[in-house]
């Protein structure tokens, strides 16, 4: 259906992590070097990463997706395999109900997640979506608690009017979660 596009939220965007085994010569990659399964490094915790909300997705259908970002801020080399955890809460901190689920769909890809390696300073990405609501929609996320795969605490990100996270009452309960990737381009369905 064509490219997706991302509107890029800042002049200097994120470098991504790599899953290339073999340094690469631009220094912004090297940032980041992956580990092989089973021969992965020591998790992140999430004293060791800052979450932001990544650039702006184009959608290829009508869904709302949340891109996220994972920095290593730590002087700490790390690793991250899987999905994250997510909870979507309304403005007074109380969870919505939504039914969340692990893997791919129409734009977030269902590739099987691998060990992702950040280098201090490196990135790592995830992204979460769902459907919009058809009808009126009473509430909306207004934060994301996002644990780490492998954790046990939650990194809270603030969240910004778009996407629109609503909680539909009666279609549109289901967020997908991606796995965390190396790059933007990763964590996005492949057409």
């Amino acid at each position: 259906m064509g490219a997706v596009l991302i509107a890029a939220c800042s002049a200097a965007p994120p470098r991504p992590a790599s899953r290339s085994a073999t340094p690469s010569a631009s220094p912004s990659v090297s940032q980041v070097a992956a580990g092989t399964p089973g021969h992965g490094g020591p998790a992140c915790h999430p004293s060791q990463l800052q979450l932001a909300a990544g650039p702006r997705i184009s959608e290829k259908t009508e869904q709302n997706t949340l891109l996220l970002v994972f920095r290593n801020v730590s002087a700490t080399t790390c690793d991250m395999r899987g999905y994250p955890v997510i909870a979507l809460t309304d403005s007074t901190g109380r969870r919505l109900s939504f039914a969340y689920r692990q893997g791919g769909d129409q734009m977030l890809t269902s590739t099987p997640p691998g060990v992702v390696r950040l280098l201090p300073g490196g990135y790592a990405y995830s992204a979460l979506n769902k459907n919009s609501c058809v009808s009126f929609a009473p509430t909306s996320a207004a934060r994301a608690e996002v644990t780490p795969p492998g954790q046990d605490e939650p990194l809270v990100l603030t969240l910004a009017h778009y996407p629109i996270l609503s909680y539909c009452r009666h279609s549109g309960h289901t967020i997908d979660i991606a796995p965390v990737e190396p790059t933007i381009a990763d964590v996005l369905a492949q057409p």
